[in-house]
């Protein structure tokens, strides 16, 4: 019972962590829009990040090779949208305040399910819970408030602003999906890692292809020490450390707690950014944030409850997870 008790506390330690460091992501990427491009912070960060990534899922391939069979094709797939997620994730600080960015994106969990439903036949259970089309419903009310914000001019974001963050995280659902279609049966370091690799590898071409049709340096010639040093703490955070606390989070408490206990991320950055960046939401723009996330509490309680019905413990620890952002 002691070893239950110390397991699960340090299972809330790291998730605890990844919710830190997954809030701190909005704030990070909004400070260096002032002074880099959108594609030199996204080729940064993921090459930070793969750094560590990439010789942890090269060993768990060397070591498990029979069982890793296939990966660098099935990996291609999710690697896709996540490539494009991140494309938009890096742009949404150039169009939108922290805030802002923190309560939208948190719809990837509704994309997420949704598409759960649409191509995943274990996921249908959930579409016969009222609690469903009740949190979605919800969700769409804030996601429509907060444009609505946009249009009457509140501070801190515009229309392409929003409609760029709800792209972004309908593509982070499209990945959730095809990370459980095409990568089932293969360690999760070792997914990940892959789709790492490949990302940065887009993200890299990217920045080059911008660098040759501006013809003008990318800004970290001129970069100071000290943001050096939290661009590269940014990667690390968002994209590396935050995702295995979490991982270790969710097998030890199972993805329903996780995903509840994420909702609270963007308020820790609303914190943040009204602290640091001097940041703060209109009244319209709360009043979306809020609807935003009591639907995805009605989504997480439903898929509770359509976990709950399946009965088995298996269906609990495969069910579909919002994407984290980084």
């Amino acid at each position: 019972m002691a070893n239950v008790r110390e397991e699960r506390f340090t299972a809330y330690i790291c998730l605890a962590g990844a919710i830190l460091g997954f809030s701190s992501v909005p704030l990070f990427i909004k400070h260096f829009a002032a002074s880099l491009d959108a594609w030199t912070v996204n080729a940064v960060r993921y090459s930070t990040a793969s750094v560590i990534l990439a010789p942890v899922a090269l060993v768990i391939y060397a070591r498990n090779r029979e069982r890793s069979r296939g990966i660098w094709l099935a990996a291609l797939v999710p690697a896709m949208p996540n490539l494009i997620g991140q494309i938009g994730w890096a742009l949404t600080p150039y169009y939108n305040d922290a805030s802002v960015i923190a309560f939208v994106i948190r719809s990837s969990f509704l994309f997420t399910i949704l598409f759960g439903c649409a191509f995943l036949p274990s996921e249908r259970a959930l579409a016969r819970i009222p609690g469903f089309w009740l949190g979605a419903a919800i969700c769409c009310c804030g996601i429509v408030v907060m444009y609505a914000a946009s249009i009457f001019g509140q501070r801190g974001t515009s229309a392409f602003g929003i409609g760029l963050i709800v792209a972004t995280a309908m593509m982070w659902g499209i990945y959730g999906v095809s990370v459980r279609i095409f990568l089932r049966g293969y360690p999760g370091r070792l997914g990940f890692g892959v789709v790492a690799m490949y990302t940065t590898f887009g993200l890299l071409i990217a920045a080059c292809v911008r660098a040759v049709i501006v013809s003008e340096p990318s800004g970290l010639a001129t970069l100071s020490t000290p943001d050096w040093f939290l661009l590269l703490l940014s990667g690390l955070i968002g994209i590396a450390i935050s995702h295995v606390l979490m991982y270790k989070a969710i097998h030890a408490l199972g993805p329903i707690t996780a995903s509840g206990v994420q909702l609270v991320s963007p308020f820790l950055t609303s914190m943040g950014a009204a602290l640091i960046l001097h940041e703060k939401m209109g009244s319209l723009q709360w009043l979306g944030g809020v609807l935003l996330i009591a639907g995805l509490l009605t989504l997480v309680i439903a898929r509770s409850r359509a976990v709950s019905s399946e009965d088995t413990c298996a269906s609990h620890q495969e069910a579909v997870l919002p994407v984290d952002c980084d």
